[in-house]
Protein backbone atom coordinates (compact mmCIF):
# COMPACT_ATOMS: atom_id res chain seq x y z
CA UNK A 1 0.00 0.00 0.00
CA UNK A 2 1.88 3.09 -1.11
CA UNK A 3 1.17 6.94 -2.09
CA UNK A 4 3.57 9.18 -4.01
CA UNK A 5 4.40 12.54 -3.93
CA UNK A 6 2.70 14.37 -7.28
CA UNK A 7 5.46 16.67 -7.76
CA UNK A 8 8.65 15.47 -6.71
CA UNK A 9 11.90 18.20 -5.63
CA UNK A 10 15.05 17.59 -6.21
CA UNK A 11 18.24 18.10 -3.94
CA UNK A 12 21.36 18.45 -4.98
CA UNK A 13 25.16 17.67 -3.89
CA UNK A 14 27.77 20.51 -2.81
CA UNK A 15 27.36 23.73 -0.98
CA UNK A 16 24.30 26.04 -2.20
CA UNK A 17 24.94 30.08 -3.22
CA UNK A 18 22.58 31.76 -0.34
CA UNK A 19 23.48 32.79 2.36
CA UNK A 20 21.75 31.36 4.92
CA UNK A 21 21.90 30.48 8.83
CA UNK A 22 25.01 28.97 9.04
CA UNK A 23 23.97 25.54 8.70
CA UNK A 24 26.64 23.07 7.12
CA UNK A 25 25.37 20.19 5.39
CA UNK A 26 25.07 17.74 2.81
CA UNK A 27 21.82 16.81 1.29
CA UNK A 28 20.29 14.14 -1.54
CA UNK A 29 17.18 13.05 -2.83
CA UNK A 30 15.60 11.13 -5.26
CA UNK A 31 12.07 11.64 -7.27
CA UNK A 32 9.63 9.12 -5.54
CA UNK A 33 9.52 5.01 -6.51
CA UNK A 34 7.16 2.28 -5.17
CA UNK A 35 8.27 0.38 -2.19
CA UNK A 36 6.57 -2.81 -2.02
CA UNK A 37 5.39 -4.26 1.23
CA UNK A 38 8.66 -6.11 3.27
CA UNK A 39 9.52 -7.54 6.37
CA UNK A 40 10.23 -5.15 9.49
CA UNK A 41 14.36 -4.84 9.98
CA UNK A 42 15.21 -5.21 13.52
CA UNK A 43 16.11 -2.51 15.27
CA UNK A 44 17.11 -3.87 18.55
CA UNK A 45 21.14 -3.10 17.21
CA UNK A 46 22.57 -0.57 15.17
CA UNK A 47 20.73 -1.12 11.67
CA UNK A 48 23.96 -1.75 9.68
CA UNK A 49 22.45 -3.80 7.34
CA UNK A 50 19.22 -3.44 7.69
CA UNK A 51 16.69 -2.40 4.47
CA UNK A 52 13.48 -1.20 3.47
CA UNK A 53 12.97 -1.60 -0.13
CA UNK A 54 15.53 0.17 -1.90
CA UNK A 55 16.91 2.08 1.12
CA UNK A 56 19.81 0.60 2.95
CA UNK A 57 19.04 2.29 6.84
CA UNK A 58 23.11 3.32 7.84
CA UNK A 59 22.57 4.44 11.56
CA UNK A 60 19.87 5.77 14.35
CA UNK A 61 19.06 9.57 14.33
CA UNK A 62 17.57 10.95 17.11
CA UNK A 63 13.64 10.27 17.83
CA UNK A 64 10.99 12.34 16.87
CA UNK A 65 7.45 12.38 18.10
CA UNK A 66 6.05 9.30 17.31
CA UNK A 67 8.55 7.38 15.24
CA UNK A 68 12.12 6.36 15.52
CA UNK A 69 14.32 8.02 12.63
CA UNK A 70 16.92 6.57 10.52
CA UNK A 71 19.71 8.04 8.23
CA UNK A 72 18.79 5.73 4.83
CA UNK A 73 20.99 5.06 1.34
CA UNK A 74 19.34 4.39 -1.46
CA UNK A 75 21.65 2.59 -2.86
CA UNK A 76 21.07 2.50 -6.57
CA UNK A 77 20.87 6.28 -6.54
CA UNK A 78 23.46 7.01 -3.57
CA UNK A 79 21.61 9.63 -2.11
CA UNK A 80 20.70 10.30 1.52
CA UNK A 81 17.00 9.92 2.82
CA UNK A 82 15.56 10.22 6.72
CA UNK A 83 13.27 6.92 6.78
CA UNK A 84 10.78 7.63 9.75
CA UNK A 85 9.15 4.06 11.52
CA UNK A 86 6.14 4.42 13.43
CA UNK A 87 3.81 2.36 15.49
CA UNK A 88 2.38 -0.32 15.20
CA UNK A 89 -1.78 -0.13 13.35
CA UNK A 90 -3.35 -2.91 14.98
CA UNK A 91 -6.52 -2.77 12.39
CA UNK A 92 -8.01 -1.53 9.34
CA UNK A 93 -8.90 1.79 11.05
CA UNK A 94 -5.71 2.75 12.44
CA UNK A 95 -4.03 2.00 8.40
CA UNK A 96 -6.56 4.21 7.17
CA UNK A 97 -5.58 6.69 10.19
CA UNK A 98 -2.00 6.61 9.33
CA UNK A 99 -2.95 6.58 5.20
CA UNK A 100 -4.84 9.87 5.50
CA UNK A 101 -2.87 11.53 7.57
CA UNK A 102 0.11 11.19 5.53
CA UNK A 103 -1.19 11.82 1.96
CA UNK A 104 -1.35 15.60 2.84
CA UNK A 105 2.35 15.38 3.04
CA UNK A 106 2.60 13.63 -0.16
CA UNK A 107 1.33 16.08 -1.96
CA UNK A 108 2.89 19.54 -0.88
CA UNK A 109 4.89 21.39 -3.18
CA UNK A 110 6.03 24.37 -0.52
CA UNK A 111 10.32 24.97 -0.10
CA UNK A 112 9.92 25.08 3.27
CA UNK A 113 7.50 21.98 4.32
CA UNK A 114 9.68 18.57 4.63
CA UNK A 115 8.03 16.95 1.49
CA UNK A 116 7.21 12.93 1.66
CA UNK A 117 8.52 10.92 -0.85
CA UNK A 118 7.41 7.74 -0.15
CA UNK A 119 5.22 5.81 2.36
CA UNK A 120 3.80 1.80 3.19
CA UNK A 121 3.28 -0.28 5.76
CA UNK A 122 6.03 -3.09 6.54
CA UNK A 123 5.11 -6.74 7.00
CA UNK A 124 4.37 -5.61 10.64
CA UNK A 125 1.62 -3.17 10.18
CA UNK A 126 3.92 -0.54 11.01
CA UNK A 127 4.08 2.52 8.65
CA UNK A 128 7.05 4.05 7.24
CA UNK A 129 7.70 7.57 5.65
CA UNK A 130 11.05 7.91 3.41
CA UNK A 131 11.87 11.99 2.76
CA UNK A 132 14.66 13.82 1.77
CA UNK A 133 17.95 14.22 4.58
CA UNK A 134 18.48 17.66 5.85
CA UNK A 135 21.48 17.13 7.94
CA UNK A 136 25.13 16.77 7.75
CA UNK A 137 27.81 14.02 8.63
CA UNK A 138 26.95 14.33 12.50
CA UNK A 139 23.47 14.47 12.18
CA UNK A 140 20.27 16.23 11.47
CA UNK A 141 20.41 20.32 11.90
CA UNK A 142 17.47 21.52 13.87
CA UNK A 143 16.78 25.32 14.77
CA UNK A 144 17.23 24.09 18.24
CA UNK A 145 20.34 22.81 17.63
CA UNK A 146 21.28 25.43 15.98
CA UNK A 147 20.67 27.95 18.11
CA UNK A 148 22.29 26.35 21.12
CA UNK A 149 25.93 26.33 18.61
CA UNK A 150 25.56 29.93 18.56
CA UNK A 151 25.34 30.75 22.04
CA UNK A 152 21.64 31.03 22.46
CA UNK A 153 20.91 34.16 20.40
CA UNK A 154 20.61 34.73 16.50
CA UNK A 155 21.55 37.93 14.99
CA UNK A 156 18.01 39.71 13.42
CA UNK A 157 18.97 38.77 10.05
CA UNK A 158 18.80 35.10 10.74
CA UNK A 159 15.77 35.57 12.81
CA UNK A 160 14.26 37.33 10.22
CA UNK A 161 15.18 35.07 7.68
CA UNK A 162 13.86 31.61 9.79
CA UNK A 163 10.75 33.57 10.96
CA UNK A 164 10.05 33.96 7.07
CA UNK A 165 10.40 30.66 5.89
CA UNK A 166 8.41 29.04 8.57
CA UNK A 167 5.41 31.89 8.42
CA UNK A 168 5.64 31.15 4.34
CA UNK A 169 5.28 27.41 4.96
CA UNK A 170 2.35 28.19 7.36
CA UNK A 171 0.91 30.22 5.21
CA UNK A 172 0.63 28.16 2.48
CA UNK A 173 -0.36 24.84 4.14
CA UNK A 174 -3.60 27.16 6.16
CA UNK A 175 -4.46 27.91 2.57
CA UNK A 176 -4.73 24.11 1.84
CA UNK A 177 -6.92 23.48 5.36
CA UNK A 178 -3.98 21.94 7.09
CA UNK A 179 -2.49 23.02 10.93
CA UNK A 180 -0.11 21.99 12.77
CA UNK A 181 -0.37 23.38 16.20
CA UNK A 182 2.43 25.42 18.38
CA UNK A 183 5.65 24.82 16.59
CA UNK A 184 8.87 24.11 18.93
CA UNK A 185 12.71 24.81 17.18
CA UNK A 186 13.54 20.90 17.07
CA UNK A 187 10.30 21.15 14.62
CA UNK A 188 12.18 22.89 12.32
CA UNK A 189 14.96 21.67 10.55
CA UNK A 190 17.69 23.47 8.72
CA UNK A 191 19.47 22.26 5.49
CA UNK A 192 23.08 23.18 4.16
CA UNK A 193 21.69 26.36 2.53
CA UNK A 194 20.25 27.61 5.72
CA UNK A 195 17.28 26.90 4.52
CA UNK A 196 14.82 26.59 7.31
CA UNK A 197 12.35 23.45 6.76
CA UNK A 198 9.23 22.15 8.97
CA UNK A 199 9.25 18.53 9.62
CA UNK A 200 6.33 16.18 8.90
CA UNK A 201 4.04 19.12 9.22
CA UNK A 202 0.64 17.93 11.42
CA UNK A 203 1.14 14.79 11.39
CA UNK A 204 1.36 13.64 14.64
CA UNK A 205 -1.74 16.13 15.24
CA UNK A 206 -3.36 14.25 12.61
CA UNK A 207 -2.28 10.93 13.98
CA UNK A 208 -4.04 11.41 17.11
CA UNK A 209 -6.68 14.08 16.48
CA UNK A 210 -10.00 13.36 18.16
CA UNK A 211 -13.08 15.55 19.63
CA UNK A 212 -11.40 16.93 22.08
CA UNK A 213 -9.13 18.65 20.71
CA UNK A 214 -9.05 22.59 20.05
CA UNK A 215 -11.06 24.08 16.86
CA UNK A 216 -8.91 24.44 13.94
CA UNK A 217 -9.08 28.33 14.03
CA UNK A 218 -7.83 27.94 18.06
CA UNK A 219 -5.29 25.85 16.53
CA UNK A 220 -4.14 28.00 13.85
CA UNK A 221 -3.79 30.68 16.37
CA UNK A 222 -1.54 29.05 18.56
CA UNK A 223 0.58 28.25 15.51
CA UNK A 224 1.37 32.18 14.46
CA UNK A 225 1.86 32.74 17.72
CA UNK A 226 4.36 30.47 18.89
CA UNK A 227 6.11 31.26 15.91
CA UNK A 228 6.15 35.08 16.90
CA UNK A 229 7.42 33.39 20.48
CA UNK A 230 10.17 31.94 18.82
CA UNK A 231 11.15 35.16 16.97
CA UNK A 232 11.73 36.90 20.39
CA UNK A 233 13.81 33.68 21.78
CA UNK A 234 16.01 33.63 18.36
CA UNK A 235 16.59 37.40 18.97
CA UNK A 236 17.10 37.96 22.91
CA UNK A 237 17.43 34.49 24.26
CA UNK A 238 14.49 34.39 26.35
CA UNK A 239 11.13 33.16 26.81
CA UNK A 240 8.47 35.94 26.34
CA UNK A 241 6.34 33.60 28.43
CA UNK A 242 8.14 34.15 31.74
CA UNK A 243 9.67 37.87 31.35
CA UNK A 244 8.47 40.13 28.34
CA UNK A 245 11.43 42.80 27.68
CA UNK A 246 11.21 45.06 24.66
CA UNK A 247 13.75 43.40 22.65
CA UNK A 248 14.92 46.51 21.76
CA UNK A 249 16.35 47.07 25.24
CA UNK A 250 18.11 43.17 24.98
CA UNK A 251 19.68 44.17 21.42
CA UNK A 252 21.71 46.51 20.48
CA UNK A 253 20.86 49.07 17.86
CA UNK A 254 17.49 46.65 16.69
CA UNK A 255 15.28 47.97 14.74
CA UNK A 256 11.84 49.41 16.88
CA UNK A 257 9.78 47.86 14.30
CA UNK A 258 10.71 44.10 15.98
CA UNK A 259 8.90 45.48 19.56
CA UNK A 260 5.53 46.19 17.45
CA UNK A 261 6.12 43.27 16.00
CA UNK A 262 6.24 41.09 18.88
CA UNK A 263 3.69 43.51 20.93
CA UNK A 264 1.12 42.66 18.24
CA UNK A 265 1.99 38.93 17.74
CA UNK A 266 2.00 38.24 21.56
CA UNK A 267 -0.88 40.12 22.47
CA UNK A 268 -2.98 37.25 24.25
CA UNK A 269 -6.40 38.95 23.62
CA UNK A 270 -5.74 39.95 19.90
CA UNK A 271 -2.55 38.32 17.94
CA UNK A 272 -1.95 38.15 14.16
CA UNK A 273 -5.43 36.88 12.72
CA UNK A 274 -3.08 35.32 9.86
CA UNK A 275 -0.19 33.90 8.74
CA UNK A 276 -0.01 36.59 6.25
CA UNK A 277 -0.78 39.38 8.75
CA UNK A 278 2.45 38.11 10.59
CA UNK A 279 4.67 38.15 7.52
CA UNK A 280 3.45 41.65 6.32
CA UNK A 281 4.37 43.11 10.14
CA UNK A 282 7.77 40.89 9.75
CA UNK A 283 10.60 43.51 10.10
CA UNK A 284 12.47 43.52 6.74
CA UNK A 285 9.56 41.57 4.78
CA UNK A 286 8.29 42.45 1.37
CA UNK A 287 5.16 40.83 2.05
CA UNK A 288 1.64 42.78 1.08
CA UNK A 289 -0.67 42.89 4.25
CA UNK A 290 -4.18 41.09 3.57
CA UNK A 291 -7.18 43.10 2.60
CA UNK A 292 -9.18 44.06 5.80
CA UNK A 293 -12.38 42.02 5.55
CA UNK A 294 -15.73 44.39 4.68
CA UNK A 295 -17.45 45.39 7.49
CA UNK A 296 -21.51 43.28 7.07
CA UNK A 297 -23.70 45.72 5.44
CA UNK A 298 -26.39 47.52 7.79
CA UNK A 299 -28.66 47.86 4.82
CA UNK A 300 -31.59 45.96 3.81
CA UNK A 301 -33.66 45.54 0.79
CA UNK A 302 -37.39 46.19 1.14
CA UNK A 303 -39.88 45.74 -1.75
CA UNK A 304 -42.59 48.29 -3.49
CA UNK A 305 -44.83 47.96 -6.56
CA UNK A 306 -42.19 44.76 -7.25
CA UNK A 307 -39.42 46.69 -7.27
CA UNK A 308 -36.30 46.34 -4.95
CA UNK A 309 -34.93 49.17 -3.52
CA UNK A 310 -32.45 49.65 -0.37
CA UNK A 311 -33.50 51.37 3.06
CA UNK A 312 -31.77 52.54 5.45
CA UNK A 313 -32.63 50.20 9.32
Amino acid sequence: MLALRTTPRLFGWGPGKDAGLGSEAIVGGSPPRRVPDHRAPQMDNPPERARFGPYRLLRTLDACPGADRYLALHEKRQTSHVVYRFGVSHDAAERRRFLAAVQPLACLDQPHLLPVEEYSFAADSRGWVVTPYTGSQIGLMTLARLLADKGGRMSPSEAQRALTHTLEAVQSAHEIGLCHGPLSPDQILIDRRGSATIELYGLDRRLHSDACQPGVDSVRQDEITSLVRLGYVLLTGLNPASLHISSTRLVKRLDRKWDAFFAAGLNPQAGFASAADALAALPGSSAVPAPPTPAPSRVRPIVTLGFRTPAAR
